[in-house]
């Protein structure tokens, strides 16, 4: 997966992960990877609603965001 961060402060940000996924109901998929940075990330990608739920862990700390996905053809 290729992924930017397109917002915040690691806008720019660009990186390529292998990540584990699986499908959680239609249209809706789970995916967790760990970065080179030793950031722990989890996500469901809702392609229905064009939503996509993002859990990160950096040490203890654990953050919550959401975003839009966007598909390029």
């Amino acid at each position: 997966m290729h992924w930017e961060a397109m917002a915040g402060d690691e806008k720019g940000v660009k990186a390529k992960e292998m990540y584990i996924a699986e499908q959680i109901g239609r249209n809706k998929i789970f995916i967790t990877w760990s970065e080179e940075n030793g950031i722990g990330v989890s996500q469901i990608l809702d392609f229905q609603n064009g939503i996509v739920y993002n859990h990160l862990i950096r040490g203890r700390k654990v953050s919550t965001g959401k975003g839009k996905i966007r598909l390029k053809p």
